[in-house]
């Protein structure tokens, strides 16, 4: 059964990739490029006749188009057993304001809706962030901003502060914002930061008021760690030593796919806390222990121009050592639209039903992903294509297997980061639990097409 699923999903996904690929080649091969100025500037309103005072506007739309063969118990809309299916849905959609009202403050607001799927109308906007900060220093070798608000100015690693207009695949590996839609909001939560450099090492340190999350009725005894709730702060951090190009980042929105513009090498180390987050019961009638949120990791960018006409080779790697108390576990699905299949009465993955698959927990975690960007010359004036390959590999406490996903797919890029299609398929693991132990049991695969558009 799964050999046919893999077998439709291939052939469906085949002919999709040749309709949306194909056919728009041959029209960009004969038509004018788009002026290379059209999404560089933005909306941008000078306050002044010097550039230091200004407010610029942004904003930007990622659809997907999906087809995935569903976790075991999952049902249609009506809950008959569905092994597969299609499905579009608005990935992201933002609107940003960046505002240098004075020479040396910054201000950033940014609202939008995630995740809008066929099964849901009219999704609330939120703020993802609101934030300012004053540059205390600015000099090349030394520089230092103090901020506050709900930022995006995180620790951990480069991609838990990425920007998600300029990924290499089609989205973060999700188990970067360690504490997604928990203790934080869209992996933003209030507080305080500083960021700057000293020479060619660059920070970003914060304290932190999570946002409340937990319920003490999910502790079982002889249970899995589960998150509480606490009043407790957090402090995360991130530090890097820049070995290629230096860069100096207005917003917290790194770059993990420099398209060749710049030569970066850069080596970090970063972290997370918060006391007393996950509670566990070791026994009946036993008394509520409580545990630490902590990870720290290691992370490497590479990322250079190849050549001059344009080729690029683009690396990233990253390894996070999570301990988040006994056999802490996450399952989840990016916009999972998956319902329980009525009278279902085969066996389940332990991740769950739809697209579920694991998120995070207890134990190590290594994600790796690397392209090529092709030579400006191969398709002239139609952009560049880019294929890409990752890798997710994870050793969790709760798991008996290790997890492993892989993904691979390429980016059609017609106006670099600003406007580009991007194909993805990815192969996840699904486990079984059985007499106490949770083993590899099968795979599912995904296929995403998603279109982007970013001013």
């Amino acid at each position: 059964m799964t050999k046919l699923l893999h077998a439709s999903c291939f052939r469906n996904c085949s002919v999709l990739w040749l309709l949306i690929w194909g056919l728009p080649l041959y029209t960009f091969s004969q038509s004018s490029p788009p002026p290379k100025d059209w999404y560089q500037k933005g909306l941008r309103v000078e306050l002044d006749t010097t550039g230091k005072r200004f407010v610029k506007f942004g904003m930007m739309v990622q659809g997907w188009t999906r087809y995935y063969e569903n976790n075991p118990g999952t049902g249609d809309g009506i809950g008959e057993e569905q092994a597969a299916q299609w499905d579009f849905g608005m990935r992201r959609m933002r609107f940003t304001a960046t505002a240098q009202l004075y020479p040396r403050w910054v201000f950033y607001f940014q609202a939008g809706v995630n995740n809008q799927s066929f099964l849901g109308q009219n999704p609330p906007w939120f703020f993802h962030d609101a934030w300012g900060k004053y540059l205390l220093a600015r000099q090349p070798e030394f520089r230092m901003s103090l901020g506050a608000g709900l930022h995006f100015w995180n620790g951990i690693s480069r991609m838990s502060s990425s920007s998600v207009l300029r990924l290499l695949t089609v989205d973060f590996p999700s188990f970067n914002f360690i504490n997604l839609g928990r203790s934080d909001q869209a992996g933003r939560q209030f507080g305080w930061f500083t960021q700057g450099n000293v020479s060619r090492l660059t920070y970003q340190l914060s304290v932190n008021k999570p946002f409340q999350f937990g319920d003490l009725d999910n502790v079982l005894p002889g249970g899995r760690a589960q998150d509480i709730p606490t009043d407790s702060w957090s402090t995360a951090g991130y530090l890097a030593w820049q070995f290629g190009e230096e860069e100096h980042l207005l917003t917290p929105f790194a770059t993990t796919n420099y398209l060749g513009t710049k030569r970066m090498i850069n080596l970090g180390l970063g972290w997370y806390y918060q006391p007393n987050a996950s509670g566990t019961i070791a026994e009946a009638g036993g008394e509520l222990e409580e545990a630490d949120h902590f990870v720290w990791a290691l992370d490497l960018m590479v990322d250079v121009p190849i050549g001059e006409d344009g080729m690029a080779a683009s690396f990233y790697a990253m390894n996070y050592f999570v301990d988040y108390g006994p056999n802490y576990y996450r399952s989840s699905g990016t916009m999972n639209v998956g319902q329980p299949a009525v009278g279902f009465m085969g066996e389940m993955a332990v991740q769950g039903i739809g697209n579920a698959e694991d998120f995070s927990g207890t134990g190590n975690i290594f994600y790796a992903q690397g392209g090529w960007l092709s030579p400006r010359s191969w398709l002239g004036k139609a952009g560049q294509i880019q294929p890409f390959g990752a890798i997710h590999w994870k050793s969790l406490d709760y798991l008996d297997d290790a997890s492993i996903r892989w993904d691979v797919g390429a980016n059609w890029l017609i106006d670099g980061h600003h406007l580009k299609i991007s194909g993805q398929y990815s192969s996840r693991a699904l486990f079984l639990e059985e007499n106490g132990r949770r083993n590899f049991w099968q795979r599912r695969g995904t296929f995403i097409l998603q279109t982007m558009f970013s001013l």
